[in-house]
């Protein structure tokens, strides 16, 4: 080597754990209670880390958390009234659509004319034929 020392790989750590696992006698952990102390403090420093949050964020979501029941149960009274009103309109309507196909096929005016436009047309055309 050039002078400096070498970080042992994943795979020869791993390889001198087995050895040693495998080896007689009690096994020594010294090592892991002298490294007790700096393992804690980096899993204390990762989970400051991970605390730490926008504060934009933060007040997204909770604007959020408050915003998505109200608009979710507006919208569900919008298709409610919208239905309502779709099936409400479209029964009132059927006159003038059924006089129009009335008088497409066969050429004569229903008894209950309600669409006062397509009875003026044909009273025009009465008149001039």
């Amino acid at each position: 080597m050039n002078g400096t020392t070498r970080k042992p790989k994943a795979d020869e750590i791993a390889r001198s754990a087995l050895r040693r696992a495998a080896g007689p006698g009690e096994p020594d952990i010294s090592r892991l209670v002298d490294a007790m102390p700096e393992i804690q403090a980096e899993a204390r420093r990762r989970r400051a880390r991970q605390a730490q949050v926008d504060p934009v964020i933060l007040l997204v979501v909770s604007l959020a958390r408050s915003a998505i029941p109200r608009l979710s149960a507006a919208a569900a009274m919008l298709v409610l009234a919208a239905t309502f009103f779709g099936f409400r309109d479209a029964s009132q309507a059927t006159g003038s659509q059924t006089d129009l196909d009335t008088y497409i096929l066969t050429g004569e005016m229903g008894d209950d004319v309600s669409d006062l436009l397509l009875e003026a047309l044909t009273e025009q055309g009465k008149d001039h034929g």
